[in-house]
């Protein structure tokens, strides 16, 4: 790594994304940050370099010198020991996985093939989750439904929910996406109830 320039260096260390806020290029303008300011004696090395986003580095002055990285890395590892959706046993049942989330069967639910399509990184609701996560999510949910739809004819669509914090059900809250096949008969009904999506948080594990 020592021959690429150490702003791409910095970028990479970061996966591309505010080492503060989580933010990434699709989401915002990402600026190289200095820990300790050049004004102040900073050198330009990797090792005093981080990635901000332009409005956590605007906030930033030159009198701090925070090495936010480590911040990051716990926000990005952390997991609620309490939540399903953190543990190996749900993940265990995998029947899909993209780079950042992957798809397990609903445990409960009266619809044959349901599906949960779940993003590793514990986030309380699909909007707290990253442009690269929401992409990945809705990458993996395309590709399922269209297997789904190819090994079952009689589903005629899909009705799609996001989950997380409204789900009183849960004990701890962490995003996740229902993927529910629509066939002829009143068995989507049962699921999304007014059809606003109310009926969905009584079957959330």
């Amino acid at each position: 790594m020592a021959c690429l320039p150490v702003r791409y260096q910095a970028l990479m260390r970061s996966a591309g994304r505010c080492v503060l806020c989580g933010a990434t290029k699709e989401e915002t303008t990402l600026h190289v940050d200095h820990i300790l300011p050049r004004s102040r004696g900073g050198k330009n090395t990797i090792d005093n370099l981080q990635v901000l986003c332009a409005t956590c580095n605007e906030a930033k002055s030159n009198r701090d010198t925070t090495d936010l990285r480590a911040g990051l890395l716990v926000a990005e590892t952390a997991a609620d020991p309490a939540c399903p959706f953190c543990g190996p046993d749900l993940r265990s049942k995998a029947v899909a996985r993209s780079e950042l989330c992957f798809a397990v069967p609903h445990p409960r639910s009266p619809v044959a093939g349901h599906l949960l399509v779940v993003p590793f990184r514990h986030a309380p609701d699909f909007l707290a989750l990253t442009a690269d996560e929401r992409r990945d999510c809705e990458d993996l949910l395309r590709a399922l439904g269209n297997e789904s739809r190819s090994a079952d004819r009689g589903i005629r669509g899909f009705t799609v929910l996001s989950g997380g914090a409204a789900g009183k059900a849960l004990a701890t809250s962490h995003a996740h996406v229902h993927l529910i096949p629509e066939r002829d008969g009143s068995e989507l009904a049962t699921i999304v109830g007014d059809g606003r999506g109310a009926g969905s948080a009584a079957l959330c594990p």
